[in-house]
This record gives structure tokens, C-alpha cells and sequence, in this order.
């Protein structure tokens, strides 16, 4: 008992949860960040729902062209998402860019580590390939990130020597669990004011979310996997379910 509680450590380190997001989650998280279908940004991992720990070379090879053919559609709006008029400083116009886009992308600030790295990157490209290679170069290491590509929770300190994920964690594990994608403005506006704490305004964010027609989407989706069934090939005995037909499974 004398030296009882002698190598707890007085300031533990915060711990930080991390999943991979699924190939459905990365998928629609492009789709909502570009408001492009995925089909029309290149093909993602084919792999199963399972949440493993990495992507595998051939995945990380097709994000690689879906992080490319997204960055093209981003540049190919650049006044909607990379404006930088006649006259302005293109350094400027890169950072403004990445906070925006990295603030959704990122799901919540942008880390100044990479906010560095991605300026830097700008800064040594854009002197060779000018404004638009050089943004969409940008574009392509955001998409790219594990930032994006993962779901990193991480937490703050309790008054009873807990931890709990900070809100900007609650928001995306509200998102990805209703819409198999990634915050909206109001979620993300709720977690930088700091009001996901709050469970009530846990609850109306939940309530609205379930408004949304991407809620049922995601759960009959994410049944039809658990159960693994097929709902549109699913036949039945007419005699037995007479008013079966091949729009009931629609329906379901």
C-alpha cells in the first residue's frame, strides 16, 4: 500500500480515439463537399464496411484519383470555392481557401501544423504552375488527409479525472452515424459555440437530422448490410403474399 498510485501519472495524456471512415462515408463526404455524385469523381475503395485501421496500397491509390478528379471539379468552380480576383494577393486568396474548405473538410479548425504545410505547399507551387494547379494541388492534400479520411476524436479533461470528446468529435459521430457523411453547418456551428455539451441541444440536433431524408437512406442501408439482404432481388410465394409486387420492396 506504500507505494500505491506511485506510477499513476498526476497529467495523463488526453487519449484520442481513431476509426477509418467506410468507402460509403468517404464517398458521400466528397459528394457533400464538392456537391458532385461520387460517379462523377472517380471510383472509391470497393472495400467492405468493415472499419479496419489503414487502407491498403490499392486503396490509397484510388483515393489518390478521387482526391484528383474532386480537386479538378473544385478548380473547375473556382469562383464559388477558390475565388481570388484580379488584384489580389494569390497567397491570400490560398489561405482563405484552405481555412474555408479545410473547416469542412477538416471538420471543425483547421490545425495550424497543417494549415502551415498546405500554405507551404502553395508557396513552392504557385512561382512554376500559377493560381489553379497550385489550389488544386491544395485541394488534393485536404482530400487526402487522414484528417478527412479518419475520424479523429479527441477529448478534454473532466473535473472528475475523465475524459470526454470535445464537440466538435460529438458533431461528426452524430453525422456519420445518421448521414454517413460529414457535418452540416448547423452541427458545426453548434460545436464551435461549444453547445454539444448541452443534451438537449444533443437531442434537437438528433431530432432535426432525422428530417433529413439522408437518415432513412443510412439506415436501410446500414440494415440491408448488417442482415445482408437483397432487398430488390427479394422474390415471394404469391399465394402466400398476394399483394407482394416489385415495388413493395421500395417500401421497405
Amino acid at each position: 500500500m506504500l507505494f500505491a498510485g506511485a506510477c499513476t501519472d498526476p497529467n495523463p495524456e488526453p487519449p484520442v480515439h481513431t476509426e477509418r471512415l467506410s468507402p460509403r462515408q468517404i464517398a458521400n463526404t466528397f459528394e457533400d463537399l464538392t456537391g458532385r455524385r461520387s460517379d462523377e469523381l472517380g471510383a472509391l475503395p470497393k472495400a467492405d464496411e468493415t472499419l479496419v485501421a489503414g487502407f491498403s496500397l490499392v486503396d490509397a491509390e484510388v483515393i489518390a484519383a478521387a482526391a484528383r478528379a474532386t480537386a479538378e471539379a473544385l478548380v473547375a468552380e473556382k469562383e464559388r470555392t477558390a475565388p481570388c480576383p484580379a488584384g489580389r494577393d494569390p497567397r491570400l486568396c490560398a489561405a482563405r481557401v484552405i481555412d474555408n474548405f479545410g473547416w469542412f473538410a477538416f471538420r471543425g479548425p483547421v490545425p495550424a501544423e497543417s494549415r502551415a504545410q498546405l500554405l507551404g505547399m502553395f508557396d513552392a507551387l504557385y512561382p512554376q504552375v500559377g493560381y489553379d494547379t497550385a489550389i488544386r494541388a491544395v485541394f488534393e492534400a485536404i482530400l487526402q488527409s487522414p484528417l478527412v479520411l479518419y475520424r479523429i476524436e479527441n477529448t478534454v479533461p473532466k473535473e472528475d479525472g475523465t475524459f470526454a470528446i470535445d464537440n466538435y468529435a460529438i458533431a461528426s459521430r452524430l453525422s456519420y452515424f445518421l448521414w454517413d457523411s460529414m457535418p452540416d453547418d448547423a452541427l458545426l456551428d453548434a460545436a464551435r459555440a461549444g453547445e454539444l455539451d448541452d443534451p438537449g441541444v444533443r437531442v434537437a440536433q438528433v431530432s432535426r437530422m432525422l428530417d433529413d431524408p439522408r437518415a432513412p437512406i443510412t439506415f436501410t442501408k446500414r440494415v440491408r448490410d448488417w442482415l445482408e439482404i437483397d432487398l430488390e432481388s427479394l422474390t415471394k410465394d404469391p399465394s402466400i403474399f398476394p399483394a407482394y409486387n416489385v415495388f413493395s420492396p421500395l417500401a421497405m
